[in-house]
């Protein structure tokens, strides 16, 4: 029969188990969360490390093909190798020491080579008009002026090592904060509940052990001892 003293006992170790699955999953679910943000941002950097690549490719392009270049060349036929230039035309009399690089507008600019006086319009914009996952994707060009953050949560900016065409890709990115696989959550709180549940089992027939052995242990010395004092007794009347 359960005695009252382990009944209470009992319902204090539900509450203590309720209690530490609580906290456990509150920790454990902010955890997964977190995780599965994070993931998030590591997908999109290399997406924005994947563009890069691209892009600097292209750039390493230009410098190689312009050097060969001397101006007479068919621009449909430049085209079909490089559909990234869209013209070329020759220059008078420009400087050395000129700009290499003049942005015409939004991702369009020239080129220029000084030594044999020819430029090549370059467009970028269908390298950055691929799709994407970022909110806004743009090339900032060293001539034009520093712009404003934009206060996104993930901002990715990284400069192209090209000598002529040091320009700059920048990307920002919103967390996707509902995006996340929900479903996950319940598996990880039943798994806990499970986990905590075993232990705790195992823990309440420990205590259940050693509290049996205790009272072993307590009725052993009362009998020994009431079968001294009925000894004793004996002896007492023999005497």
């Amino acid at each position: 029969m359960t005695t009252p003293v382990n009944t209470m006992s009992n319902a204090n170790l539900i509450k203590r188990s309720i209690a530490v699955w609580a906290i456990v999953c509150l920790i454990s679910g902010a955890l997964l969360y977190a995780e599965q943000i994070r993931r998030q941002f590591w997908a999109q950097d290399r997406e924005f490390s994947a563009l890069y690549s691209t892009i600097g490719a292209v750039l390493t392009q230009n410098e190689s093909v312009l050097p060969l270049l001397s101006g007479d060349e068919d621009i449909t036929a430049l085209r079909k190798k490089f559909p990234h230039i869209l013209a070329l035309e020759k220059t008078t009399d420009r400087g050395l020491d000129a700009t290499r690089v003049e942005p015409l507008h939004d991702q369009q600019y020239w080129l220029y080579n000084p030594w044999r006086q020819i430029r090549v319009l370059i467009d970028l914009a269908p390298l950055l008009a691929t799709s994407h996952t970022f909110s806004r994707l743009h090339m900032h060009f060293p001539t034009n002026p520093d712009e404003t953050a934009s206060g996104a949560f993930w901002h990715w900016q990284r400069t192209f090592p090209q000598h002529t065409q040091p320009f700059t890709l920048n990307a920002d990115a919103e967390p996707d904060w509902l995006g996340v696989s929900w479903f996950s959550f319940p598996l990880v709180f039943f798994g806990w509940a499970v986990v905590i549940a075993v232990a705790s089992v195992a823990f309440w027939q420990r205590k259940a052990r050693k509290e049996a052995e205790q009272r072993a242990h307590y009725y052993q010395h009362a009998r020994l001892n009431t079968l001294g004092e009925i000894t004793a007794g004996i002896v007492h009347e023999i005497n």
